[in-house]
């Protein structure tokens, strides 16, 4: 049986709810849950005994509430996923603001152009910038497990009923440099350290790149100890059916890389299929 811990901020509310609803079908997996709301485990650190432990108070109360437990230890599992914390592909999408590479096809606008070499050295900057890279680091003085990155979902349209792309996010979609983006971020991430990987958002779930389907949306829960539903105006956080489509892929990567079963300490996934 593969050990599975999810780690994050509130968007691991969507994942816990997804996997409550679908656990049923995956009896290789054993499946735990670590994580607090907004920037709380930025203060977390690492302790004796290979564990990552709270020191912040606040953070110590929301940890107890929700899982019984201020520290986990990420080798008591095989693999660690981690959730939300800021990584998603935004981030890629301000850089593109402002800069493009050679290899992006929308010239529309003022920016400046750089090597592609260059742009993905900015983007890798901003990525290891992120709350989850920040944490990913902590994990790294305690732990070689494998980490998979999950995209951080994009937000939906405040209305959506009446959304429409932008002019510009029609000209991103329409030169192909949306796919561009995505590549640069699935580097940025994979390239932080050895033994990590990349599980990008549903494709089923997203509007493009930088949105989401509302129907993702909404009954979206909060992540607290009874985990309440959102005001019906939340835009940044999804419900059970995508995160029981997150467990779904992160299951397929796995099962494709082999490690659906226990593995040694330090052995590496094989090389990302996704």
């Amino acid at each position: 049986m593969t050990r599975v811990c999810f780690v994050g901020n509130s968007h691991l509310a969507c994942i816990k709810m997804g996997w409550d609803t679908t656990a049923d079908q995956y009896s290789e997996l054993k499946v735990s849950f670590f994580g607090a709301p907004a920037n709380g485990l930025t203060w977390m650190r690492p302790a004796n005994g290979g564990y990552l432990v709270s020191e912040n108070d606040i953070l110590t109360a929301n940890l107890m509430a929700l899982w019984g437990t201020d520290r986990f230890r990420p080798d008591d599992y095989d693999v660690l996923c981690l959730v939300g914390m800021g990584m998603l592909i935004s981030v890629v999408g301000h850089l593109y603001r402002d800069y493009r590479s050679s290899v992006h096809r929308n010239r529309h606008g003022t920016f400046r152009l750089l090597s592609p070499d260059c742009f993905q050295a900015a983007a890798n900057g901003l990525v290891a910038k992120t709350r989850s890279a920040r944490l990913f680091r902590q994990i790294r003085v305690v732990s070689q497990r494998p980490v998979v990155f999950a995209a951080q979902p994009a937000r939906r349209p405040i209305v959506p009923d009446r959304y429409k792309p932008s002019a510009e996010l029609k000209r991103t979609l329409a030169s192909g440099d949306d796919s561009a983006l995505h590549d640069v971020f699935a580097n940025a991430i994979q390239q932080l350290s050895a033994n990590v990987y990349f599980l990008p958002q549903p494709e089923e779930t997203r509007l493009n790149l930088f949105f989401s389907k509302a129907e993702y949306s909404k009954g979206s829960r909060q992540l607290e100890s009874t985990f309440s539903e959102h005001e019906n105006d939340e835009t940044n956080h999804m419900n059970s059916a995508y995160g029981a489509l997150v467990v779904r892929d992160l299951h397929l990567m796995l099962s494709r890389n082999g490690v659906i079963a226990k593995l040694p300490a330090r052995t590496a996934i094989a090389e990302n299929t996704i």
